[in-house]
């Protein structure tokens, strides 16, 4: 499944996503299963690096975010957080729990974790924001987490999850944000 991933820069100079998002997608050169772009985020002042990860089990999220850092870093940049937006499988979050946890030394067993548990070391590590945890919903065992943008430009008004070749459900969601 897609996910939705944007990475917060601590910069409004928007030169500096677009070389980052052109070194990491796929058709600059970049990671295989990986379309990304720039975003200015005028309200909060800052800039985004925000792509769709087509694949997270050949790019997980954590191997995306600590290249986006590396490349913020050679421009004088600090990554400053990052969100998800809609769906995104359980297992996208833990994989990328269970890398952070081993590069500190913890053992850990993150797929016991709770969910709370999961989000709230994915916060610690990857200054995830705007992560309900109330979200989650499970299809044909698999767990999915719901993630929502702050920007108030941002209604999500329905998501199609498709889980082949058993079936497909759309549900519609409505959210109000106040402008």
């Amino acid at each position: 499944p897609l996910i939705a991933f944007n990475i917060n820069l601590a910069t409004t100079d928007m030169s500096i996503p677009k070389e980052i998002a052109k070194d990491i997608r796929f058709s600059s050169g970049g990671f295989r299963f990986i379309q990304a772009g720039p975003a200015e985020i005028l309200d909060k002042g800052f800039v985004q690096v925000t792509m769709n990860i087509k694949d997270y089990t050949k790019n997980p999220i954590y191997r995306i975010m600590e290249t986006v850092k590396m490349e913020a870093k050679r421009w004088g940049v600090k990554v400053t957080g990052c969100e998800i937006i809609g769906a995104t499988p359980f297992a996208s979050l833990t994989d990328s729990l269970k890398y952070y946890l081993a590069c500190d030394g913890i053992k850990d067993d993150v797929d016991a974790m709770s969910m709370e548990k999961v989000v709230e070391l994915m916060i610690k590590y990857l200054g995830l924001t705007n992560f309900p945890l109330k979200s989650t919903i499970s299809v044909a065992g698999v767990k999915y987490s719901f993630g929502t943008s702050p920007l108030p430009t941002a209604t999500i008004l329905s998501f199609s999850i498709t889980i082949y070749p058993l079936f497909s459900i759309t549900s519609i969601l409505s959210i109000f944000l106040v402008t």
